[in-house]
């Protein structure tokens, strides 16, 4: 009987001292959690520093316009007030108006290409405007002299003129559909009236090789 009883005793000791070694080990784990729950709410999360640019209004690039020198014209660069006023081709050439436009072939002078333009001439700058037919049916046929059966259209060319000392005329630059003009040497023949003749070293034409002869002639 005393056996069985210190048998017993022994598994209740045993079992008391495992549950207190359990209790115990529970204990330790919790507390040490808890200690790094804290210690993350008072240590901030580093993080990688990333280097963001400084953004300045006033130091911001400007944009870079591209330049097209065979870029088509405006109208405001042919506006009165925006064209060189000093004297030279606007005297020659007379007044603003329609003009024909002739390619003569230089062996013949026979023309390769005739139309009509509408010229504004402020110093020595020459605009040239498209024609536009106001009249497509006809009734302003016979309403006579050039132009009076068409009106002004977009601006489609500019040319800058450097007066030589010969009398001659040289078209320094050009802007728009005139570029085989660029360097050509023209003059105003006022035998009739003041007509404006050009040779040019190049054709409007790529098929046409050699040099061409240009003449803008007023309305009659």
């Amino acid at each position: 009987m005393n056996t069985r009883n210190n048998i017993v005793l022994l598994a209740i000791l045993g079992l008391t001292i495992l549950g207190t070694a359990a209790l115990t080990t529970a204990i330790n784990r919790l507390t040490f959690r808890e200690g790094n729950i804290d210690d993350q709410g008072y240590k901030p999360m580093e993080q990688d520093s990333v280097d963001v640019p400084s953004q300045s209004i006033g130091n911001e690039p400007k944009e870079t316009k591209n330049i097209n020198s065979n870029a088509q014209p405006t109208n405001n660069e042919c506006k009165s007030g925006s064209l060189s006023q000093e004297p030279g081709l606007e005297d020659d050439l007379g007044a603003d108006g329609f003009f024909s436009y002739t390619w003569l072939r230089l062996e013949d002078e026979k023309p390769f290409h005739e139309s009509v333009v509408f010229a504004v001439s402020k110093g020595n700058t020459l605009c040239l405007y498209q024609s536009i037919q106001q009249d497509p049916f006809g009734s302003l046929a016979l309403c006579g002299g050039l132009g009076c059966d068409l009106k002004r259209g977009e601006l489609v060319a500019i040319l800058e003129f450097k007066p030589n000392t010969d009398g001659t005329l040289l078209v320094q630059s050009v802007t728009g559909l005139v570029s085989f003009m660029r360097g050509a040497v023209c003059q105003v023949d006022a035998s009739y009236l003041p007509t404006l003749v050009c040779r040019s070293s190049q054709s409007p034409s790529s098929q046409v090789q050699g040099d061409a002869i240009i003449v803008f002639a007023p309305a009659s």
